[in-house]
């Protein structure tokens, strides 16, 4: 008979792994004829539809131009007029960040095959924001482009991979104009150039490569914009600085609170389960112990009418016993709303999606600050590490970006908590 772990083994054929991996890159597109928005993605198709700045206004033209350019590109395509053709065109954008997200993390990362397919698998399943809200997914996908350069850039010693990562992040402004903070990225080329020690020259060739490339799509796009007029542009801009005081959570001070608030809820949510661990698991051995006590003493020969109905007895507690604690850990975690219910909101998955990205950094600052890891494990982690920070910043949506973004960091962080787990 084939053990589980041989009848897991089919993951490792080369073949079979990148079929799966282009079926998942697929998922996304599974609600392509299903459902009906029109709130943010009726919005978004308009935009698409009448792209121009009378239709859509300064402040948001100019802080999603490039989004809503692509946008614009695939309503003029075959069936782009129509809500299903602009979900499927839009939904490619996820496709092709899951398909290199995933190729990357197997074959560059080196990850495990069965690690890279339940990452993957958690990723795009929790991908659920629209596809045609282009500026959230396009971003995403420039700056897991821009991670992943930066990457082989630094492992193989390629100036010119760095400086196409620096230009994803620059590029990655006109997509979302919140989107200046990725640039806290190139932190990670630091980080590795130290751990490395290498001397000034090489510090700074690298730090450079990545700085030029940024300042290169900065400067393209600065001419492009040129043809609106750089004042317009700059007023459209401020418009945007300008909406805090309306929209109190716009302001930096309240997107980081809902972020930070998630994951310390997410947190709270991990120390419930480490105590309902730790009941079950007590619960459990008083049972077994319970049980052996009562083996024994069936074992016993001559048994008489007593000892029967004693052990009769015994053998009922236990039963009581084990149902009434089963139901006293789950009325816990109900209580504690580790079981949620409200299916008709977002609450059931993220208080969970913020329990695992808690565990990614918590993963992330083992391997940074651990002995048994190399550079390049640390150089990724505080990548990662700075990934989630980043990406959470500039949104008023709490923690949704990163939870529609996690194809890069979900395998890593699957593999990594399989290899700790190992080395234990």
């Amino acid at each position: 008979m084939k053990t589980i772990t041989d009848r897991l083994g089919v993951f490792n054929n080369k073949r079979v792994f990148n079929i799966l991996c282009i079926l998942l890159s697929l998922y996304p597109l599974r609600w392509t004829f299903t459902g009906l928005d029109l709130w943010d993605v009726g919005y978004s198709c308009v935009n698409f539809t009448y792209f121009g700045r009378d239709n859509i206004g300064d402040t948001w033209f100019f802080s999603t131009y490039l989004a809503t350019a692509l946008g614009h590109v695939f309503s003029r395509l075959p069936f782009g007029n129509t809500l299903a053709g602009l979900k499927f065109l839009c939904g490619l954008v996820i496709s092709v960040n899951s398909f290199c997200s995933l190729f990357f993390c197997r074959y560059k990362l080196k990850l495990r095959k069965l690690s890279v397919l339940l990452g993957g698998l958690l990723a795009v399943s929790l991908c659920y924001i629209p596809t045609v809200i282009v500026y959230n997914h396009l971003s995403f996908l420039l700056l897991n482009l821009a991670v992943i350069f930066m990457y082989m850039g630094l492992e193989e010693d390629k100036p010119v991979y760095l400086a196409v990562s620096g230009f994803f992040i620059g590029i990655n402004i006109f997509v979302r104009f919140s989107n200046i903070t990725q640039p806290f990225l190139i932190a990670g080329v630091i980080c590795y150039c130290v751990i490395r020690k290498y001397d000034l020259k090489s510090f700074a060739g690298r730090i450079l490569a990545c700085v030029s490339g940024y300042l290169g799509a900065v400067g393209i796009m600065v001419i492009v914009m040129s043809r609106y007029g750089i004042n317009s542009y700059v007023s459209g801009v401020k418009g945007l600085f300008e909406m805090t005081e309306e929209a109190s959570d716009y302001k930096p001070a309240a997107m980081l609170f809902r972020m930070v608030d998630s994951y310390i809820r997410g947190a709270r949510r991990l120390v419930d389960i480490a105590l309902f661990v730790l009941v079950a698991v007590a619960a459990t051995l008083i049972i077994q112990f319970a049980g052996k006590r009562l083996s024994h003493r069936k074992g016993t020969a001559g048994k008489s009418k007593t000892e029967t109905v004693d052990v009769y007895v015994t053998g009922r507690i236990i039963n009581i016993v084990t149902f009434v604690t089963g139901v006293a850990l789950v009325v816990y975690m109900i209580r504690r709303q580790l079981m949620q219910f409200y299916f008709h909101h977002y609450i059931t998955v993220i208080l969970t999606a913020a329990m695992f990205i808690d565990i990614s950094m918590l993963v992330c600052i083992y391997i940074i600050t651990g002995r048994k890891f190399g550079g390049r494990y640390k150089m990724i982690s505080l990548v990662m590490l700075l990934y989630v920070i980043v990406l959470s910043v500039g949104s008023n949506t709490s923690m949704a970006p990163i939870m529609n973004s996690m194809f890069i960091l979900a395998p890593f962080t699957v593999d990594r908590i399989y290899k700790i787990y190992k080395k234990r």
